[in-house]
């Protein structure tokens, strides 16, 4: 059993996945910078031939999930500034990491 964080993977040196799954996880990290430091460690781990990232947060649809969570939430009778102010609520309560799709495409 080891313990630590998802950027302590390289330090353990008995083990060597050829599959690594981040299934519902990515949304609890802390940052952008901190995703981006554990893909680059996953990546030059020498067995590593595959990284499935499962139930990620899209950046690039977030502002139509917000519409949608601000009009399901306020009903059809809703302004157009009602949801925009309701959308700009939920967003300043978002806890969760978004990514950005571009993301995955730029791993090396």
């Amino acid at each position: 059993v080891h313990v630590g964080t998802a950027t302590d993977i390289g330090q353990v040196s008995d083990l060597h996945p050829d599959l690594v799954v981040l299934n519902s996880v990515i949304q609890y990290f802390p940052s952008s910078e901190y995703l981006a430091q554990v893909a680059d460690t996953l990546v030059h781990l020498p067995d590593v031939k595959r990284i499935f990232f499962g139930d990620v947060r899209s950046q690039a649809t977030n502002e139509h999930f917000l519409a949608a969570r601000a009009v399901r939430t306020l009903g059809e009778n809703a302004t157009k500034d009602d949801v925009r102010q309701k959308m700009a609520e939920l967003e300043d309560i978002e806890e969760e990491l978004l990514v950005e799709p571009a993301f995955f495409t730029s791993l090396k």
